[in-house]
């Protein structure tokens, strides 16, 4: 880029060209301010007017005091209300993973409780068989001397 220079014709502002000449302002003289003097008041007057003052200053403070504590009031239960949402979404995710763990135990102890696995373990671990028939024996209690045998 070439550099390029701009020149400004300062002389189309000059206003005292062409015979034109802005009319000087007279000075104004400033004036010292003046200091107003209170009215006098008397003692009891101004023992009056502060005592006002002074229960106005209480009422204030009284209302600070009140909208402070309502403020942390406030703030407090929401504290508490969000300990205590995360304390239960913290259970929440608890007992989700404690009936998850439930289900998968039960389905367990359910497959291992199935008549095939029972029966399997009874013969292979325990080494009993089953019955026949002639080993089984029926007794008539109905009878007066007790149990006997029926044949």
């Amino acid at each position: 880029m070439a550099n390029q220079s701009l020149a400004l014709d300062l002389e189309l502002f000059d206003v005292t060209k062409n015979g034109y000449a802005p009319a000087e302002q007279p000075k104004r003289k400033i004036q010292q301010p003046k200091l107003l003097r209170e009215n006098q008041i008397s003692g009891k007057r101004a023992y009056a007017e502060a005592k006002v003052s002074r229960a106005a200053a209480a009422r204030a403070c009284a209302f600070a005091l009140m909208m402070l504590i309502v403020i942390g009031s406030l703030i407090y239960c929401r504290v508490v209300l969000t300990n205590r949402n995360i304390e239960l979404n913290n259970a929440k995710t608890e007992l989700a993973a404690s009936q998850s763990e439930y289900t998968s135990l039960e389905m367990k102890y359910n497959s291992l409780l199935a008549p095939d696995k029972v029966e399997a373990y009874v013969r292979d671990e325990l080494g009993m068989v089953k019955r026949e028939n002639y080993q089984i024996r029926y007794f008539d209690i109905s009878g007066k001397d007790g149990a006997q045998p029926i044949k």
